[in-house]
């Protein structure tokens, strides 16, 4: 990237910034609809326990996510979610690193992806202790992104052209 023309870097640095934003305003979404703690993960997605199925009126209150709202979810975020990895994994590929470091932070992030989704319908449908796995997932994808917004913005205006 330290070797793009000025336009390039403007484009690529408004595009980086509104990435950010975006997966800024994301985080934000699951901090207000779902929580930020592993218990308030689990709670939205574990299937209801024996205690709240007796209780018709909790129920009501807050219904337990369905397979038709999870589908949803995946439905809803699979496509938008392949296009930033194509994209983010572009910028990794511009990094400075060494290949193999690279390539294990792309697959990183494709399994952080496909681990969220799973994670929810394995929190629902197998056992709530998987409700783990979503937040380890979200960790990944947000410490990925971010981290590669901030060192792909560094190396396009703070590294030296090379002159061969």
């Amino acid at each position: 990237m330290k070797t793009w023309n000025l336009e390039q870097k403007i484009a690529a640095t408004l595009f980086l910034i509104l990435l950010g934003l975006g997966t800024l305003a994301g985080a934000i979404n699951v901090a207000l609809e779902v929580g930020v703690a592993p218990t308030d993960i689990e709670k939205r997605y574990s299937a209801p326990s024996p205690s709240e199925q007796s209780d018709p009126m909790a129920l009501l209150e807050e219904p337990p996510v369905t397979l038709e709202k999870l589908m949803h979810v995946v439905h809803a975020h699979l496509i938008p979610y392949a296009l930033i990895f194509g994209v983010v994994s572009f910028f990794i590929l511009q990094l400075s690193f060494v290949k193999k470091i690279k390539i294990g932070i792309i697959v990183l992030f494709a399994f952080s992806i496909v681990g969220d989704f799973t994670s929810m319908l394995a929190t629902r449908f197998v056992a709530s202790g998987f409700y783990m796995g979503i937040a380890i997932s979200g960790f990944l994808f947000m410490s990925i992104v971010a981290g590669t917004i901030l060192v792909s913005l560094y190396e396009l205006w703070f590294t030296k052209k090379d002159f061969a």
